[in-house]
């Protein structure tokens, strides 16, 4: 039986040497020889990749780059800007925690085949960039726009994992599961009927659910305002591995006044019978609720997305902080 965290899994094919000696040794003779030919071929293809991928991982990429303003293209100074590498090399975090200087430039050194470059600065919305590591990537060069944060009254985002049992409930106000018939639940969250690697999310009281997929232009972190309108009573989250739709939640609260949005995990079991939802593990919940009865759901950087204590910033210290899980 084989247990997924609905992670995105890829397989690569691979020629086994000792499959491939084997089948030398039994052919003829004139197959033998070139197939040796090939064998050989094949393991200084091998070992030129190996030492490719060596090369681009242990390389110093140089990035250097300027943070601008989103709206007047302004340059912006004292921004924090992290680049590290998402390929740890010999258990060391190869990374450049540096501050734009007046004009808006920063200059970084990093390892690694992927490069991640995140910049913040407050009274800003985080921003940042991947990049893939190549041979003209030793000496980068990018911009970076911020965009300066429109409201004062961000929400906080709440990270923590509850044992979920099908047809329980979800509280924004406690920040908690409940019993699904409590007064207290805003959603019930169910399995689907129709599916078997699905739930179903039904909204409570007042209150209404909206499925947003992310894209390249919205996703929960900087998704700033809850829709107005377009809610629905329920919907139905597809959870199966082999085809996963990410995405998040808006959610009205159950009095009608209050907006959230959530975004939460459920394992699913590959077993003979094919995929099951699966309630043994806890499920991981993340969420930002805005109590204040507006639409505003803009949220600041947490610990999980801007390494903080690298400038030496505590993340208390900032507007809308991570929450820390409960033990």
């Amino acid at each position: 039986m084989h247990k997924d965290t609905n992670m995105n899994h890829s397989l690569a094919g691979s020629v086994s040497p000792t499959w491939l000696g084997r089948a030398l040794v039994s052919a003829r003779p004139g197959i033998r020889k070139r197939g040796l030919v090939l064998a050989a071929v094949l393991g200084l293809a091998g070992v030129i990749l190996l030492l490719s991928s060596l090369f681009l991982t242990t390389r110093p990429a140089h990035i250097t780059g300027y943070v601008i303003s989103a709206k007047t293209k302004e340059p912006i100074s004292d921004a924090m800007v992290a680049v590290e590498s998402n390929v740890p090399y010999e258990d060391e975090a190869f990374g450049s925690y540096v501050r734009t200087d007046r004009e808006g430039k920063f200059a970084a050194e990093t390892k690694g085949s992927k490069i991640a470059i995140r910049v913040w600065k407050p009274g800003y919305a985080m921003n940042g960039i991947f990049l893939n590591y190549s041979f003209t990537l030793s000496e980068h060069q990018t911009t970076i726009e911020l965009r300066q944060l429109e409201h004062t009254n961000l929400v906080a985002v709440h990270d923590d994992f509850f044992d979920l049992r099908a047809g329980a409930g979800f509280s924004f106000v406690l920040g908690q599961v409940v019993d699904g018939s409590s007064s207290d639940a805003d959603l019930v969250i169910d399995r689907d009927s129709a599916d078997k690697t699905s739930i179903m999310v039904e909204s409570q009281g007042e209150g209404g659910v909206i499925f947003q997929p992310s894209n390249d232009s919205i996703n929960f972190a900087n998704a700033r305002e809850a829709p107005p309108s377009g809610y629905q009573k329920r919907v139905s989250l597809q959870f199966s591995s082999s085809k996963p739709i990410p995405g998040f939640l808006f959610v009205r609260a159950r009095d009608g006044k209050r907006y959230a949005k959530l975004t939460f995990g459920i394992s699913t079991i590959t077993g003979p019978e094919g995929a099951r939802l699966s309630f043994d593990d806890p499920s991981r919940f993340t969420w930002a609720y805005q109590p204040d009865g507006s639409r505003i759901l803009e949220t600041g950087p947490t610990k999980n997305s801007f390494p903080f204590s690298a400038f030496g910033i505590d993340e208390k210290s900032i507007a809308g902080p991570y929450v820390r899980p409960r033990n």
